[in-house]
């Protein structure tokens, strides 16, 4: 427990001596007003020791050098304020958390008349002059630079980015210089990623407040428009997908059947030249170059006589005769090609089964 300073032990001191004085005197009431006067003496400093040292905010402490002087004189206020600290009580107990370089420099300056704690530009305002001593034209370069080279990261958010080049603001305007509305917000925008920034552009927002809200707003915007890219995307990729499937079993199906087609042994036996004709052998032209290739028999599938006059038929009059129907060319490259297109489309990466296999 800390130690009570010496005016609450000269307050107690005093309640003790009014007590004891109060015995002599001639009236009783004298000593219960006494006692009483004790008990709040008591009471007050133990209120006292209980409560001092304990703090509801944490105290920075700040040694000069190249240690932000503006953001700690923030964190010092904002602490103060939650501790119920007035301008006053921080005159008092500024100096406990001053250190090192800073410590030897207030310790020069007490004899001045520090008599407030912010202010105008008033030598005689602590804020003042601790912004005079270590807000130094080294360090405004250097803010100045970094507020120059100041983009938005792609994993930072609008409001991440914004708070960022508002401190840096605060660290450069004062009340000698302090960059226009309309150039803050012209800078904030032209650090913003590229989606934002298309977007946040045209309205030519003047003041840097409105381009902060106007860049959140369109933020929340892009994130709504991605998710339901993302669900069209998913949707695609399943349809792709189920598309890629069956043209893999088109492929399979065609080269199976042309496999077949081409396993099936010969229907007819081709004429020979200079055979003996028969009764049941049709009429060949003796000048071969005066075939009809047009005409195409239905039986046989051979061009240059009809199906009576085949002599496929002929040949194999006693066997059935079977009908072949015609495969049509298939351009297997053609279906390779779709295949592989389909493929790469679909992030899905769905197996291919070549025509070739």
């Amino acid at each position: 427990m800390a130690q009570a300073n010496q005016a609450d032990i000269h307050a107690l001191t005093n309640a003790v001596a009014a007590l004891t004085g109060a015995f002599g005197g001639p009236n009783w009431i004298n000593v219960q007003n006494a006692v009483t006067n004790l008990n709040n003496t008591v009471n007050a400093n133990n209120n006292a020791l209980q409560n001092r040292g304990n703090h509801a905010a944490q105290i920075p402490t700040f040694y000069g050098g190249n240690q932000d002087p503006i953001s700690w004189l923030n964190e010092f206020n904002l602490a103060g304020a939650a501790n119920g600290w007035g301008n006053a009580r921080k005159l008092q107990v500024v100096l406990a958390y001053l250190k090192n370089a800073a410590a030897v420099w207030y310790q020069t300056v007490m004899g001045n008349p520090v008599n407030a704690w912010d202010g105008a530009a008033n030598p005689n305002t602590f804020e003042y002059i601790f912004k005079q001593r270590f807000r130094t034209p080294a360090l405004l370069e250097l803010w100045s630079t970094e507020l120059d080279q100041r983009q938005q990261r792609s994993e930072e958010t609008v409001d991440q980015y914004a708070s960022s080049i508002q401190e840096l603001y605060q660290r450069i305007n004062d009340n000698a210089f302090a960059y226009p509305d309309n150039l803050q917000a012209r800078k904030f925008v032209s650090g913003l990623l590229p989606t934002l920034y298309a977007l946040v552009k045209p309205f030519g927002d003047q003041t840097l407040q409105g381009a902060i809200d106007r860049a959140r707003a369109c933020e929340l915007t892009v994130k709504e428009g991605k998710g339901k890219l993302h669900n069209l995307a998913i949707t695609t990729q399943t349809e792709t997908a189920e598309l890629v499937k069956l043209v893999s079993t088109l492929v399979t199906h065609v080269g199976e059947l042309t496999k077949k087609v081409e396993a099936q042994p010969a229907r007819f036996r081709p004429r020979i030249d200079g055979q003996v004709s028969g009764p049941n052998v049709p009429f060949q032209p003796r000048n071969p170059n005066l075939i009809n290739t047009s005409i195409v028999c239905y039986t046989c599938g051979q061009p240059g006589h009809i199906s009576r006059r085949c002599p496929n038929k002929a040949v194999n009059s006693d066997a059935p005769v079977v009908t072949v129907a015609k495969v049509p060319n298939v351009d297997t490259n053609l279906l390779q090609g779709l295949l592989q297109q389909l493929v790469i489309q679909n992030t899905s990466s769905a197996p291919v089964q070549s025509l070739n296999e």
